[in-house]
Protein backbone atom coordinates (compact mmCIF):
# COMPACT_ATOMS: atom_id res chain seq x y z
CA UNK A 1 0.00 0.00 0.00
CA UNK A 2 1.42 3.36 -1.06
CA UNK A 3 1.50 6.07 1.61
CA UNK A 4 1.27 9.75 0.89
CA UNK A 5 3.66 11.55 3.27
CA UNK A 6 2.68 15.19 3.58
CA UNK A 7 2.95 18.16 5.87
CA UNK A 8 -0.40 19.92 5.63
CA UNK A 9 -0.97 22.52 8.27
CA UNK A 10 -25.13 26.73 -7.45
CA UNK A 11 -24.88 25.32 -9.90
CA UNK A 12 -26.13 27.25 -12.92
CA UNK A 13 -27.08 25.90 -16.32
CA UNK A 14 -25.33 26.79 -19.53
CA UNK A 15 -26.99 28.08 -22.65
CA UNK A 16 -27.29 24.58 -24.15
CA UNK A 17 -29.48 21.86 -22.63
CA UNK A 18 -27.57 19.09 -20.92
CA UNK A 19 -28.39 15.42 -21.22
CA UNK A 20 -30.15 14.01 -18.16
CA UNK A 21 -27.90 12.49 -15.54
CA UNK A 22 -28.02 8.73 -15.02
CA UNK A 23 -29.49 7.32 -11.85
CA UNK A 24 -27.17 7.79 -8.88
CA UNK A 25 -26.87 5.50 -5.87
CA UNK A 26 -25.69 6.88 -2.52
CA UNK A 27 -23.41 4.49 -0.65
CA UNK A 28 -21.56 4.90 2.64
CA UNK A 29 -18.58 3.14 4.13
CA UNK A 30 -16.01 3.24 6.92
CA UNK A 31 -12.99 1.12 5.99
CA UNK A 32 -10.87 0.02 8.98
CA UNK A 33 -8.14 2.61 9.46
CA UNK A 34 -9.51 4.84 6.71
CA UNK A 35 -11.82 7.84 6.51
CA UNK A 36 -15.58 7.36 6.44
CA UNK A 37 -17.17 8.43 3.18
CA UNK A 38 -20.32 8.91 1.16
CA UNK A 39 -20.15 7.77 -2.46
CA UNK A 40 -22.43 9.07 -5.22
CA UNK A 41 -22.18 6.28 -7.79
CA UNK A 42 -23.90 6.64 -11.18
CA UNK A 43 -25.39 3.61 -12.89
CA UNK A 44 -24.13 2.85 -16.35
CA UNK A 45 -22.69 0.26 -18.72
CA UNK A 46 -19.09 1.06 -17.75
CA UNK A 47 -17.47 1.56 -14.34
CA UNK A 48 -17.50 5.20 -13.25
CA UNK A 49 -14.24 7.00 -12.61
CA UNK A 50 -13.84 8.70 -9.24
CA UNK A 51 -13.71 12.33 -8.12
CA UNK A 52 -12.49 12.89 -4.54
CA UNK A 53 -13.82 15.99 -2.77
CA UNK A 54 -11.29 17.74 -0.51
CA UNK A 55 -13.02 20.22 1.81
CA UNK A 56 -11.84 23.69 2.92
CA UNK A 57 -10.86 24.59 6.48
CA UNK A 58 -13.76 24.99 8.88
CA UNK A 59 -16.57 23.43 6.83
CA UNK A 60 -17.24 20.19 5.01
CA UNK A 61 -19.23 21.87 2.20
CA UNK A 62 -20.30 18.31 1.42
CA UNK A 63 -23.82 19.36 0.47
CA UNK A 64 -22.46 21.95 -1.95
CA UNK A 65 -20.05 19.44 -3.47
CA UNK A 66 -22.80 16.83 -3.72
CA UNK A 67 -24.76 19.13 -6.04
CA UNK A 68 -22.07 18.41 -8.60
CA UNK A 69 -22.88 14.69 -8.60
CA UNK A 70 -25.36 14.83 -11.53
CA UNK A 71 -22.93 16.83 -13.67
CA UNK A 72 -20.10 14.44 -12.85
CA UNK A 73 -22.35 11.45 -13.53
CA UNK A 74 -23.10 12.73 -17.03
CA UNK A 75 -19.38 12.49 -17.72
CA UNK A 76 -19.00 9.05 -16.18
CA UNK A 77 -17.68 10.08 -12.76
CA UNK A 78 -18.68 9.11 -9.23
CA UNK A 79 -18.15 11.53 -6.34
CA UNK A 80 -16.73 10.68 -2.92
CA UNK A 81 -17.09 13.06 0.03
CA UNK A 82 -15.36 12.37 3.38
CA UNK A 83 -17.71 12.34 6.38
CA UNK A 84 -17.40 12.07 10.17
CA UNK A 85 -14.03 13.82 10.39
CA UNK A 86 -12.66 17.04 11.86
CA UNK A 87 -13.42 19.59 9.15
CA UNK A 88 -11.32 22.35 10.71
CA UNK A 89 -8.29 21.29 8.67
CA UNK A 90 -6.54 18.54 6.76
CA UNK A 91 -3.88 16.72 8.78
CA UNK A 92 -1.17 14.56 7.25
CA UNK A 93 -2.60 11.41 8.83
CA UNK A 94 -6.05 12.17 7.41
CA UNK A 95 -4.64 12.57 3.91
CA UNK A 96 -2.76 9.29 4.31
CA UNK A 97 -5.87 7.49 5.56
CA UNK A 98 -7.95 8.81 2.66
CA UNK A 99 -5.44 8.08 -0.10
CA UNK A 100 -3.72 5.05 1.41
CA UNK A 101 -6.66 3.20 3.01
CA UNK A 102 -10.06 4.49 1.88
CA UNK A 103 -9.14 4.75 -1.79
CA UNK A 104 -7.69 1.21 -2.07
CA UNK A 105 -10.72 -0.15 -0.20
CA UNK A 106 -12.91 1.00 -3.10
CA UNK A 107 -11.06 -1.15 -5.64
CA UNK A 108 -13.64 -3.94 -5.25
CA UNK A 109 -16.70 -1.68 -5.42
CA UNK A 110 -18.82 -2.87 -8.39
CA UNK A 111 -19.41 -0.17 -10.98
CA UNK A 112 -16.46 1.97 -9.85
CA UNK A 113 -13.00 2.51 -11.32
CA UNK A 114 -11.09 3.93 -8.36
CA UNK A 115 -7.62 3.97 -9.91
CA UNK A 116 -6.11 7.39 -10.56
CA UNK A 117 -8.89 9.53 -9.06
CA UNK A 118 -9.49 13.15 -9.96
CA UNK A 119 -9.13 15.50 -6.99
CA UNK A 120 -11.54 18.41 -6.47
CA UNK A 121 -10.31 20.76 -3.76
CA UNK A 122 -11.49 24.11 -2.45
CA UNK A 123 -9.21 26.45 -0.45
CA UNK A 124 -7.30 24.26 2.05
CA UNK A 125 -8.60 21.20 0.23
CA UNK A 126 -7.24 22.63 -3.00
CA UNK A 127 -3.86 23.16 -1.37
CA UNK A 128 -3.89 19.50 -0.31
CA UNK A 129 -4.79 18.48 -3.86
CA UNK A 130 -1.89 20.55 -5.18
CA UNK A 131 0.56 18.85 -2.80
CA UNK A 132 -0.74 15.40 -3.74
CA UNK A 133 -0.32 16.28 -7.42
CA UNK A 134 3.21 17.54 -6.82
CA UNK A 135 4.22 14.43 -4.91
CA UNK A 136 2.37 11.67 -6.75
CA UNK A 137 1.09 12.73 -10.20
CA UNK A 138 1.36 9.15 -11.45
CA UNK A 139 -1.41 8.11 -9.04
CA UNK A 140 -3.87 10.81 -10.10
CA UNK A 141 -6.10 11.44 -13.08
CA UNK A 142 -6.00 15.21 -12.61
CA UNK A 143 -7.02 17.88 -10.12
CA UNK A 144 -9.40 20.83 -9.95
CA UNK A 145 -8.00 23.54 -7.67
CA UNK A 146 -10.39 26.27 -6.53
CA UNK A 147 -9.38 29.31 -4.43
CA UNK A 148 -5.77 28.22 -3.95
CA UNK A 149 -2.26 29.65 -4.16
CA UNK A 150 0.60 27.99 -6.10
CA UNK A 151 2.74 27.26 -3.03
CA UNK A 152 4.13 24.13 -1.41
CA UNK A 153 3.93 23.01 2.23
CA UNK A 154 6.69 25.48 3.19
CA UNK A 155 4.98 28.40 1.47
CA UNK A 156 7.49 28.48 -1.39
CA UNK A 157 6.48 28.68 -5.04
CA UNK A 158 5.23 25.28 -6.13
CA UNK A 159 7.53 23.31 -8.40
CA UNK A 160 6.33 20.94 -11.09
CA UNK A 161 6.50 17.27 -10.12
CA UNK A 162 9.64 15.37 -10.98
CA UNK A 163 7.89 13.19 -13.52
CA UNK A 164 7.96 12.48 -17.24
CA UNK A 165 5.90 14.55 -19.69
CA UNK A 166 3.71 11.49 -20.29
CA UNK A 167 2.88 11.21 -16.58
CA UNK A 168 2.13 14.93 -16.28
CA UNK A 169 -0.10 14.83 -19.37
CA UNK A 170 -2.26 12.22 -17.63
CA UNK A 171 -2.64 14.40 -14.51
CA UNK A 172 -3.72 17.84 -15.78
CA UNK A 173 -4.76 20.74 -13.55
CA UNK A 174 -7.78 23.02 -13.82
CA UNK A 175 -7.21 26.10 -11.63
CA UNK A 176 -10.10 28.43 -10.77
CA UNK A 177 -9.18 31.64 -8.97
CA UNK A 178 -11.14 34.78 -8.21
CA UNK A 179 -9.69 38.00 -9.62
CA UNK A 180 -9.62 39.51 -6.12
CA UNK A 181 -8.25 36.39 -4.42
CA UNK A 182 -4.71 36.49 -3.05
CA UNK A 183 -3.76 33.57 -5.30
CA UNK A 184 -4.75 35.20 -8.59
CA UNK A 185 -1.48 37.05 -9.23
CA UNK A 186 0.77 34.17 -8.16
CA UNK A 187 -1.12 31.77 -10.42
CA UNK A 188 -0.66 34.07 -13.41
CA UNK A 189 3.06 34.10 -12.66
CA UNK A 190 3.24 30.34 -12.06
CA UNK A 191 1.26 29.20 -15.09
CA UNK A 192 3.99 29.70 -17.68
CA UNK A 193 6.72 28.41 -15.39
CA UNK A 194 4.85 25.19 -14.64
CA UNK A 195 4.04 24.64 -18.31
CA UNK A 196 7.67 25.05 -19.27
CA UNK A 197 8.48 22.40 -16.68
CA UNK A 198 6.05 20.00 -18.36
CA UNK A 199 2.85 20.47 -16.35
CA UNK A 200 -0.47 20.50 -18.18
CA UNK A 201 -2.73 23.14 -16.68
CA UNK A 202 -5.42 25.69 -17.40
CA UNK A 203 -5.74 28.73 -15.14
CA UNK A 204 -9.08 30.55 -15.21
CA UNK A 205 -9.36 33.90 -13.42
CA UNK A 206 -12.97 34.81 -12.62
CA UNK A 207 -13.59 38.59 -12.78
CA UNK A 208 -14.81 40.46 -9.69
CA UNK A 209 -14.69 37.36 -7.48
CA UNK A 210 -12.63 36.67 -4.38
CA UNK A 211 -11.81 33.69 -2.19
CA UNK A 212 -15.07 31.83 -2.72
CA UNK A 213 -16.86 28.95 -4.42
CA UNK A 214 -16.52 29.48 -8.17
CA UNK A 215 -18.12 26.45 -9.80
CA UNK A 216 -21.12 28.09 -11.41
CA UNK A 217 -22.02 29.46 -14.83
CA UNK A 218 -19.08 29.62 -17.21
CA UNK A 219 -16.81 27.83 -14.75
CA UNK A 220 -19.15 24.83 -14.69
CA UNK A 221 -19.03 24.78 -18.48
CA UNK A 222 -15.23 24.87 -18.31
CA UNK A 223 -15.28 21.98 -15.84
CA UNK A 224 -17.43 19.92 -18.20
CA UNK A 225 -15.08 20.55 -21.12
CA UNK A 226 -12.09 19.68 -18.95
CA UNK A 227 -13.67 16.43 -17.76
CA UNK A 228 -14.58 15.45 -21.31
CA UNK A 229 -10.96 15.94 -22.41
CA UNK A 230 -9.32 13.95 -19.60
CA UNK A 231 -7.14 11.00 -20.64
CA UNK A 232 -8.46 7.56 -19.77
CA UNK A 233 -7.15 6.07 -16.50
Amino acid sequence: MRRFCLVVVLLAGCAHPRAPAPAIRELSGTPPGGLAYRLYLPEGPRPARLVLWLHPSGHSLNETAARLAPLLARHGFALLTPVDKDFHSWRSDEANRLMGVTLPSLAQQPGLEARRPVLLGFSAGGQLALLLWQGHPELLGGAVLMATSPVDARGDAIAAPEASPAVLARAPLLVLTGERDVGAGPWRAAEGRLRRAGAVLQVRTVPERGHEWLLEGAQLDALERWLAALPSP
